[in-house]
């Protein structure tokens, strides 16, 4: 795999997709080639994976469903998107990926986090990011964040968006377990930062990343 591999992650209202898009426009302005994806997603078959995943219809969805759609959505992702990017030398972009499944399914959910690590090697075809940007938020301000949000668009919250407090806590403590565990990889970003800021954060990592691997930046 020759190509530079980065995510996103943090819990909802951090900011992961504002700072995935500005960083997608910053590599087209300096012509580095990339492919831009996310999940659940990322193909066809994941889009209509996360349609299920978020439906508020399925409410009484178990933990073990979930975690499997999440896991299968992956693996097209992997295979249909991930792996082909990397080995053309693109840099790939992910709004969320594997350390979703273990801080929302584990450390969220209380699954085995050794079952969630055995699927996420199957899923990944043992491929893993280089850099994984933590947006990181507290709960309180995840929350009233996404409050704001169906305020100005009259949207509905979703089926994982509208878990209670505790959860969040629960998945924040284990994103905040991945990162320490993984300190190489991981760039933990204050998202209470003001947009621009945490931009020249990340492409102040990015560029130690490319200047390494040979690419200009």
């Amino acid at each position: 795999m020759s190509g530079i591999f980065i995510s996103f992650e943090g819990l909802e209202g951090a900011g992961k997709s504002t700072q995935h898009k500005k960083l997608c426009a910053y590599l087209e302005k300096k012509n580095i080639d990339f492919i831009s994806s996310s999940e659940p997603g990322g193909t066809e078959i994941g889009r209509s994976l996360r349609n299920v995943l978020i439906d508020n219809r399925f409410n009484n969805m178990e933990s073990l469903t979930e975690v499997f759609l999440f896991s299968a959505s992956r693996y097209q992702h992997v295979c249909e998107v991930i792996k082909d990017a990397l080995q053309k030398g693109y840099m790939v972009i992910t709004d969320r990926y594997v350390d979703s499944t273990i801080a929302y399914q584990s450390y969220g959910r209380g699954l085995d986090i050794n079952l969630i690590k055995y699927l996420n090697e199957i899923a990944t075809d043992r491929i893993y990011p280089h850099i994984t940007f933590l947006l990181d938020i507290t709960p309180e301000k995840s929350i009233e964040r996404l409050l704001n949000r169906v305020s100005l668009t009259h949207k509905k919250l979703d089926r994982i968006e509208e878990e209670k407090l505790e959860f969040f806590q629960r998945v924040r403590e284990g994103y905040l377990f991945l990162a320490k565990a993984e300190v190489e990889r991981f760039k933990v970003i204050d998202a209470r930062e003001d947009v621009d800021t945490i931009h020249r954060k990340i492409i102040r990592h990015v560029g130690k990343v490319l200047k390494k691997s040979g690419n200009r930046s």
